[in-house]
């Protein structure tokens, strides 16, 4: 049975990231350790945590000798959960080569072996040019940079002056502790440490979701067989319980981002469309407003008011984003049960370069899909596990689109395309349907001319209509353009097409290693629709069509 306990209703922790720059030679190793010791203290005193979002460190270290090894090794001895990035600026038998020791080599090997995750930098046509490669990677994925310098000018490139210019420029927060007596520390745009994307995390988890354990529940019976043998020989009831609650939390915050956004859309065109409507009041009926003809006036300024407000609060609130991106998430918590199942390495980044950086929604959701995929089950299934394997991927992931129902991947896809094209082809006739009666008004109105204004008259109804209609026409048109019912039925139909292809070659299978590339290229197949579906939604937005 899966439970809430362990993942604490989903909520997903954030890492923050210190990066390292340094000198080599150290005079006085002791005296920086202190000093690097107050600095870790002063950042927690700056990152701003709450009960909802715990902060976890993460230091980024290039593990060269010297100030990056000194503050990986205090950063990991004083903080128990406290985790190593390496990316190093050469393929390791390279590197290695620039330790003066077998100590040193040592030293090196050890702290790698403590990372979770290494990254090996390619050759380069220079040392001076692979260390400046590899210190601005540094600068650019952490959170707060700290720098052993002396201060001095810089030397050469790649050295640790030019990287505290880089990080200077960028506006990075910055720790530099001098390595000169008496080691002063100096802080730079250190207040409040990555607050915005802790405020991400904390708007994230803080958000309450009624029935949490029934939404679970009904997720583990959609998801886990029910032969209890199938279920312990291939440990699915531990990855469950691993990444259910993730993806629960992150699939019903995406449907409460969209049903905003929806609501919030119709509302600002329909608004709009009113607006239009109340001034062909006045037109066409003016006699009704004999002595009050400021009021159809007031009632357009009000509708206009509200389309402002829905637009700007819709906009700072970034609901159009979080539908977006909390979508995009939970897409990928859905296929991580399956990728992990499967043993498939290394998936930290999760697919989500399809924006440009800087985006905080985007660079939250890296992160949090990041930390919850290296909380994943690692055993690998034994080879043995294979024939059920692939069908519990083929049924349960894929699926089908049989006689006897839809199932899986599949079959999602095919509803959503039946869907998708039901909705084009209604709003469509809709669309066509207020262009008639527009015309049917417009001639109406020039067959009886103008009508007496002391009296209602079908003139006086033709012209309202043929005023208002197509405002409602172009609200209505905004929406099928918004929504992009046309372009998503074609796709999900593709998509499912696409799935079938793999599910055909993926029963064949025979041995892990066909098992595991089949499903790596069912995972970049649906990770390219989803990119898809994000590239046609990420330029809509609250924006009146009339």
């Amino acid at each position: 049975m899966v439970t809430t306990g362990a993942a604490g209703l989903g909520r997903i922790p954030f890492r923050l990231r210190i990066g390292v720059s340094g000198h080599r030679d150290l005079d006085n190793e002791d005296a920086l350790r202190e000093r690097v010791r107050d600095v870790l203290d002063r950042i927690h005193e700056q990152v701003s945590t709450s009960a909802d979002v715990p902060v976890e460190m993460t230091v980024v270290s290039a593990l060269a000798e010297g100030a990056d090894r000194l503050v990986a090794e205090e950063v990991l001895d004083s903080i128990p959960s406290a985790t190593l990035e390496a990316p190093l600026p050469l393929p390791i038998d390279d590197y290695v080569r620039d330790f003066k020791t077998e100590d040193s080599r040592r030293q090196f090997e050890r702290l790698r072996r403590r990372a979770s995750l290494v990254i090996e930098g390619p050759p380069a046509t220079t040392r001076d040019e692979a260390y400046e490669r590899v210190g601005h990677f540094v600068v650019d994925r952490c959170d707060v940079l700290v720098a052993l310098w002396d201060g001095d000018a810089p030397h050469g490139r790649g050295g640790t002056a030019h990287i505290v210019e880089r990080a200077r420029h960028r506006e990075t927060p910055l720790y530099w502790i001098n390595t000169c007596p008496d080691y002063e520390i100096t802080e730079e745009h250190t207040e409040r440490i990555a607050a915005p994307l802790i405020d991400e995390a904390h708007r994230y988890n803080a958000a309450t979701i009624d029935g949490f354990d029934r939404l679970l529940a009904r997720e583990a019976r959609r998801v886990l067989p029910k032969n209890g043998a199938e279920r312990e020989d291939l440990r699915l009831d531990e990855h469950a319980e691993w990444i259910l609650p993730f993806f629960v939390r992150a699939d019903r915050l995406a449907l409460r981002q969209q049903r905003h956004y929806f609501i919030g859309t119709w509302a600002l065109v329909l608004s709009a469309a009113l607006a239009v409507a109340s001034v062909a009041a006045l037109a066409a009926f003016p006699t009704a407003f004999s002595g009050s003809e400021v009021f159809p006036v007031v009632v357009e300024a009000v509708l206009l008011a509200v389309v402002i407000g829905i637009y700007v609060v819709g906009t700072r609130l970034d609901v159009h984003t979080r539908w977006i991106w909390y979508r995009f998430l939970a897409e990928r918590f859905r296929s991580a049960f399956f990728l992990a199942l499967t043993g498939l390495g290394d998936r930290t980044e999760g697919g989500f370069d399809v924006a440009d950086p800087g985006d905080e929604v985007q660079d939250w959701a890296r992160r949090a899909f990041r930390e919850v995929w290296s909380l994943r089950p690692t055993e690998r299934l034994p080879e043995r596990a294979t024939p059920e394997l692939r069908q519990f991927l083929g049924q349960a992931w894929l699926g089908s689109h049989e006689p006897s129902g839809e199932t899986g991947q599949i079959g999602y896809h095919l509803s959503r395309s039946r869907r998708f094209a039901r909705l084009h082809h209604r709003f469509s006739r809709a669309i066509q349907l207020l262009l008639g009666l527009t015309l049917a008004a417009a001639l109406t109105h020039i067959a009886v001319g103008e009508g007496p204004d002391h009296a209602l008259t079908w003139s006086h109804v033709s012209l309202f209509c043929s005023l208002s209609f197509p405002a409602l026409g172009a609200a209505i048109a905004g929406i099928a353009a918004d929504r992009e019912y046309h372009r998503h039925a074609a796709r999900y139909a593709r998509m499912a097409r696409d799935l079938a292809r793999i599910r055909s070659q993926l029963e064949s299978a025979k041995h892990a290693v066909d098992l595991r590339t089949l499903t790596d290229h069912a995972e970049q197949t649906m990770l390219e629709e989803n990119r898809d579906w994000f590239g046609v939604l990420r330029f809509h937005g609250f924006e009146p069509h009339v």
